[in-house]
């Protein structure tokens, strides 16, 4: 008999699923971009990073209408319905990135610097990855050092996406 998993507080809005995943790191790159340039404002800085998750939801809502409707396991889903899964699916990509996004505005409205702004930013985002990494390994039931082992992998393989952009920028 399979275990059921391990209860979390989650509803709907903390999912662990792919878009979350692909949010935290999305939003990690933009930061870092912004951050490159010092000169960018903070308000300008929150402003891309804002806009750039909001593209990445409404293409992941447009993707997965699309390629989500029609006939799934004899059951005909219609478009409306698919577009409501898309984005009780995609809203969790707007949840993983909010604490990440509190030092930004604080940088935009004057109470702490870009540099700091950026800085903070970056580490609730990457702490958001071993978040996730850690509860993807405990609601399956693993042990406690398959869980951090789970958060740290995530983890790095989001700085290493976030690297292998900044290096291809370099490059470019």
């Amino acid at each position: 008999m399979t275990k059921k998993p391990a209860p979390i507080i989650k509803g709907r809005f903390f999912q662990l699923n792919p878009d979350a995943v692909l949010s935290l790191v999305v939003f990690g790159v933009a930061v870092a971009v912004t951050a490159e340039n010092p000169d960018t404002p903070a308000v300008d800085a929150l402003i891309i990073v804002v806009s750039s998750i909001v593209a990445l939801f409404v293409a992941h809502v447009f993707a997965h209408s699309v390629a989500g409707h029609g006939f799934k396991n004899g059951r005909l889903v219609g478009f409306r319905e698919a577009i409501s899964i898309a984005i009780q699916n995609a809203v969790s990509m707007f949840m993983w990135v909010l604490p990440a996004t509190v030092p930004l505005v604080l940088g935009a409205i004057g109470i702490i610097t870009t540099a700091e702004a950026d800085r903070y930013a970056l580490l609730l985002m990457f702490g958001g990855l071993f978040a996730f990494g850690f509860l993807v390994f405990y609601v399956r039931h693993s042990k406690w050092y398959v869980c951090v082992l789970g958060s740290l992998a995530t983890g790095l393989m989001g700085t290493l996406v976030v690297a292998i952009e900044l290096i291809a920028r370099l490059l470019h």
